[in-house]
């Protein structure tokens, strides 16, 4: 499936809903501001990435905009002083031979990620 950009920029009064955005938004995309994300996904991700952020959010209190910047949106940001957009790798290979191991630091959004179970506390 074929990936586009997206800038998501909110200004959330309450701290909890805006903790909540963040940490949901962290798994999707790069945080570049503190209530900035640049995000690349493919529609269905960013399906789920906005169904989560609809049920994390109040409508009438907060402001939330999600900006489309299209298949090439990386190259339509102008970073004048920080680090620029890129791409992010979309897979990464982990191993026990670090020579397996990724040095790009990709992670997974969390509609591919998977936890261990937790062990029961005695």
């Amino acid at each position: 499936m074929e990936e586009a950009w997206y800038a998501v920029v909110y200004d959330i009064p309450d701290d909890g809903r805006r903790a909540r955005v963040a940490t949901w938004l962290e798994g999707w995309g790069r945080r570049v501001q503190r209530s900035v994300f640049e995000l690349e996904l493919t529609a269905r991700e960013y399906a789920r990435m906005r169904k989560g952020l609809l049920e994390r959010v109040d409508r009438e209190e907060d402001d939330v905009r999600v900006y489309h910047l299209g298949r090439r949106g990386h190259q339509l940001i102008e970073a004048i002083a920080g680090a620029p957009a890129q791409p992010a790798p979309r897979w990464a290979i982990i191993g026990d031979d670090p020579l397996q191991r990724s040095e790009a630091g990709a992670t997974l959004p969390p509609s591919l990620a998977t936890s261990m179970p937790r062990a029961k506390s005695q």
